[in-house]
């Protein structure tokens, strides 16, 4: 009988950990293409945190970290109350309860009963913190670009989903919360700019960082206009265009007429942005 237990113990453990190692590759692999690092699967909560950054938010990494270690110490001090008691209880049995304090029958029933009601306020701990581990799972499909029965599979047989997930051809393609702020912009959007008129930049100029302060573009568009070789030397100024002297220029009838700094395109009196570049016109 002693034998068979063993075995059966033995055969639990293997597959524990067979489970736990599988759980590990699938992680290492969705966290490489999630652009999280693959060892992160290997150290305790730093996954589930990782998890829930990729799937779900920070903030609910934490908490569910908070929750499941809490409970796992919650429940450790219970079982030590009720493991202590179990064992006065026994040592009374065998020794005779009455002839010392500590083997008094009713003070180890409360105290067994005080260790059962602590590990039952851990276990709800842990249990709501694996319910969101679960959700994340979901979440962690949606981020991949599965649904359906993928998610419930997720939810129900995360360890085969999970590494389904991470040796398929799914990609990340971001949580909720992204798809709906759409991508990351490294310099912010100040002021709600809106391309509503398609508006195309034809010379390959790029943005340098410059922050739209909430102008938006109207849909201009650059009518075929060219610069036919002005450079912009040195008649610079602070205001966003150039001055051009009618006595170097060989134009009288040019006089006041502004180019842009940036681009050299002629400006005329009412502009307030390059209509080549859209760099602004400071009047």
């Amino acid at each position: 009988m002693y034998s068979m237990y063993a075995g059966i113990s033995a055969l639990s453990s293997m597959m524990s950990l067979a489970v736990a190692v599988l759980m590990i590759i699938g992680l290492w692999k969705v966290f490489v293409k999630a652009g999280k690092p693959g060892w992160h699967a290997i150290i305790p909560f730093l996954n589930i945190y990782d998890i829930f950054d990729i799937a779900w938010t920070k903030k609910m990494g934490i908490a569910t970290i908070i929750l499941t270690a809490s409970g796992a110490f919650v429940m450790i001090i219970g079982g030590i109350f009720a493991g202590t008691a179990a064992v006065g209880f026994g040592a009374g049995y065998y020794y005779g309860f009455g002839w010392n304090d500590l083997y008094d029958p009713g003070k180890l029933g409360v105290m067994g009963g005080i260790g059962v009601m602590v590990m039952a306020v851990g276990g709800i701990l842990a249990l709501i913190g694996a319910i969101f581990t679960l959700i994340a799972y979901v979440k962690l499909g949606r981020a991949f670009g599965k649904s359906g029965g993928f998610l419930v599979g997720l939810f129900f047989l995360p360890v085969i989903f999970i590494c389904i997930l991470g040796f398929g051809q799914a990609q990340y393609i971001g949580t909720e919360y992204r798809a709906a702020t759409g991508p990351y912009n490294p310099y912010g959007n100040q002021g709600g700019y809106q391309n509503q008129g398609g508006y195309q930049n034809p010379g390959g100029y790029q943005n340098q960082g410059y922050q739209n302060q909430g102008f938006q573009n109207q849909g201009y568009q650059n009518q075929g206009y060219q610069n036919q070789g002005y450079q912009n030397t040195n008649y610079q100024n602070d205001t966003g265009f150039q001055d051009v002297d009618p006595a170097t220029s060989g134009d009288a009838g040019t006089a006041g007429v502004k180019y842009c700094a940036n681009c050299g395109q002629r400006l005329s009196e009412v502009n307030k942005f390059c209509p080549s570049c859209g760099t602004p016109v400071d009047r």
